[in-house]
């Protein structure tokens, strides 16, 4: 996969800028077409492209520090390549009809993992609604029941989100 780095010099002079080749098997900077001299240097309010190309060998997540260096300064480009992902099937809505009032009615739910990537996940919602469990896991392919519970105290139309949050570093 190639991904283009524009850099451009927003200085009022022309500067020298370096781009530190990868010392990963799995990221190679190509650097751009010269045209001029060949001494690096960009001319102000110009914009400077390096391919970064992407070679994996798994479906895993990969990360990189690129090392740019100008006559002013140096700085860091993360870059993040993302190998898997959890993709979790779930209804977009439930509908309990008709509920008598102070009767706790349940309806079962399928979550399933379509992704490619095992996840933490997190339920929550608000009463008068609530869930058998609050969090939970899924490997790729698995399929989990959960139970929905409405109980209502009053006579009246009630509707409250179901939060589902899964696949990120501060989900679980």
């Amino acid at each position: 996969y190639d991904l283009v780095l524009g850099l451009r010099n927003m200085d009022k002079v022309a500067r020298r800028v370096k781009v530190f080749p990868s010392d990963s098997e799995f990221f190679e900077i190509l650097p751009p077409k010269s045209s001029g001299g060949g001494d690096g240097k960009c001319a102000c309010g110009i914009e400077t492209h390096y391919i970064i190309r992407f070679k994996p060998d798994a479906k895993i997540d990969y990360s990189y520090d690129l090392t740019v260096v100008t006559e002013r300064e140096t700085f860091i480009v993360p870059i993040r390549a993302q190998g898997g992902k959890a993709l979790i099937d779930f209804p977009d809505t439930v509908d309990f009809g008709t509920t008598a009032v102070k009767y706790q009615a349940v309806k079962t739910v399928l979550a399933r993992n379509l992704g490619n990537k095992p996840t933490k996940f997190l339920l929550k919602t608000s009463p008068p609604f609530s869930t058998s469990i609050s969090q939970g896991y899924l490997e790729v392919g698995e399929t989990k029941q959960i139970d929905i519970m409405f109980k209502p105290e009053r006579a009246e139309f009630h509707e409250r989100d179901l939060f589902l949050k899964y696949d990120s570093a501060e989900c679980c």
